[in-house]
This record gives C-alpha cells, sequence and structure tokens, in this order.
C-alpha cells in the first residue's frame, strides 16, 4: 500500500533536519511526502530542500505545495490530506521525528489486523532529554474514544497514527482551517467513532518534541479560545448527528466540563462560549453547570468534574 506522509511547515529551521531525515530513511519504500508550506518566514523549505538533496531517490516522492498567505496549521494539514494520493495517512509535525522503522510496523500491523487506523507509542522529549513514554491503551474502540471524549486521559494526537484516508474522504472529515488550538481534538475522536477496526504497536515510533510549556491558560488570546471551542464544537455536533444510540453522550457531557472550566478560568465568560459552541447540557449535567453562574463556584466545578471522571473511568475499565 502507498502511505502518505503529511508535514505541514512553519517556523521550523531548527527542526526540520532531524525531521525530514528520519521522513527519507524510513525503512518502508511506497511513501509519498506531501510538504505544505504555510509561508513560513524562516529558511525551513531551504533546509528541507538540502537534506532532500542527500536522498535522491526519494524526490520522485515528494511534494512540496506553498500556500500564497499564512493560514495556520488547520489550513496547512487541511491541505495535504486534500493534495496525497496513499491508502492510508500519517501526519508528521516537522519539529518531530519519527523511528526510522516506524512506517513499516505500522504498516505490518495494518495488514495483520486489517485495521482503520494504527497507534504506536510515543516519547515525549523536554528540550533534548527524553521526559516520558506514553503506553499505547490496549481497549476497545468504544472505551478508548469514550476516554478521549472526557479528556486528559489519554492521547488525542493525530500525528503518529496510521490513518486509513477513506475514514476522512467517506466520512466529511478533515482538519478545518482556523482551528489552530486542540486542532488535533477536532480530528481524532471523529475518526475513531468511524473506525471499524483499531491496531496497536507496542514500540516507540513518534517522536514529540516539547518546547513551550505551561498551561492552557497561560497567556491564551480571544482566538485561542475560539479555536479551541470550535474543535469542541466540531466534536460535539457530529457526535450529535452520528451517535444515534448515544452511546458517547455521557463521556462528551462529561469532557464539556473540563472545556468550560478552562475557558472560564482563563477570564471568559460563559457568553463567549455560548457565542461559539452550541452545546447545551441535559439532565445532570444541566445542574452541574448552574455552577458556572458564579465564579465562587467554579473551582467546585473543577472537583465535580474530577470526581465523576475519576468513578467513570473506574466504571469503563471494569466494563472493558
Amino acid at each position: 500500500m502507498k502511505v502518505s506522509l503529511l508535514v505541514p511547515v512553519y517556523g521550523v529551521e531548527k527542526y526540520i533536519e532531524q525531521c525530514a531525515v528520519s521522513l527519507f530513511e524510513q525503512t518502508y519504500e511506497d511513501i509519498e511526502y506531501i510538504f505544505v508550506d504555510d509561508c513560513t518566514p524562516d529558511n525551513s523549505i531551504l533546509k528541507l530542500q538540502s537534506v532532500l538533496d542527500r536522498y535522491p531517490n526519494r524526490a520522485p516522492q515528494v511534494k512540496i505545495i506553498r500556500h500564497d498567505h499564512n493560514r495556520g496549521l488547520g489550513a496547512a494539514r487541511k491541505t495535504a490530506l486534500a493534495s496525497c494520493t496513499g491508502d492510508f495517512v500519517l501526519n508528521v509535525d516537522s519539529d518531530d521525528f519519527l523511528s526510522i522503522n516506524a512506517v513499516e510496523l505500522l504498516v505490518a500491523q495494518q495488514v495483520s489486523q486489517e485495521a482503520d487506523i494504527v497507534t504506536g507509542c510515543i516519547r515525549i522529549y523536554r528540550g533534548e532529554k527524553l521526559s516520558e513514554t506514553l503506553q499505547v491503551p490496549h481497549e476497545d474502540k468504544k472505551v478508548i474514544l469514550k476516554l478521549l471524549l472526557i479528556h486528559n486521559t489519554i492521547p488525542h494526537n493525530l500525528c503518529g497514527r496510521l490513518i486509513r484516508k477513506t475514514l476522512f474522504t467517506d466520512n466529511g472529515i478533515s482538519p478545518e482551517e482556523g482551528v489552530n488550538q486542540a486542532e488535533d481534538y477536532a480530528v481524532t475522536p471523529r475518526l475513531f467513532f468511524c473506525a471499524k477496526k483499531l491496531a496497536f504497536v507496542d514500540t516507540p515510533i513518534y517522536h514529540y518534541q516539547v518546547f513551550i510549556t505551561g498551561s492552557f491558560s497561560d497567556q491564551i488570546s480571544p482566538r485561542h479560545v475560539e479555536s479551541f471551542l470550535r474543535a469542541n464544537d466540531l466534536v460535539f455536533s457530529f457526535l450529535k448527528q452520528h451517535d444515534v444510540q448515544q452511546d458517547y453522550q455521557f463521556a462528551l457531557s462529561l469532557g464539556m466540563l473540563e472545556t468550560y472550566y478552562l475557558v472560564l478560568k482563563s477570564g471568559f465568560s460563559s457568553q463567549d462560549i455560548l457565542q461559539t459552541c452550541h452545546y447545551k447540557p441535559q439532565g445532570l449535567f444541566k445542574m452541574i453547570h448552574l455552577l458556572l453562574a458564579h465564579k465562587s463556584t467554579i473551582k467546585l466545578l473543577r472537583f465535580v468534574y474530577l470526581t465523576i471522571k475519576w468513578s467513570y473511568k473506574k466504571h469503563l475499565h471494569f466494563a472493558g
């Protein structure tokens, strides 16, 4: 099968050589490389082309697409997806890198399991030091999707997953232009909902580098908040339409408590949320959301969220 590696490029002059070398040296041969230059202001593309010159056998497999103006990460990923021709896609951020045999391992597991999505382990680096390795949770699709929806439980990364392209094209799913905060969350839960079979590789295949530390609320801007809310709204609207059995509504509502908390804690109002997000709490969650009416009860809302989340996770693992 052909695998398309989708790589947005913006402001990564210091890191793109390591990324590109790891991509061009993959042990798997049938790869299509799609780089999207989102009008990077530095020498990232020159560095990329310099690396490519060292791998002439890969040159016919490479496309470099340039936006006519800077449009953001969501748009760059959308352009890459629309331009690729592979059977499966693998997103890679251009300041991260892959293990040399990552594609080969993912493809082998896909073939063995006939899976729609294959996920491997992620190694996280802070600076040059290995910080932690995130293991793959071997759960069924329903459990994984519920854990994704309740937030801050398992990684919702889009990068590093081998994904059948028709999951995107047949279900109208793609990254969204303008959604550059929580952009992975906007896509990953929808793909998992549509997937019929998941598979896992218990080997680190994706190496994620952290260069910015801090919480969501650190120096957050209205643009970031709007993007964050749009990401959550995309997932909510999708499940409202497709989750006819309402298998995921409790998990979704629990996750929205965390979303509301983060936005309010950042100094924005309930009205700001309602302007972007169409979620309306029901039943128990409608009562809990009354705590949002006063700043003095926001901390209590956080406690309620964490308590319900802990209990729900225990229920999921017991049920699984």
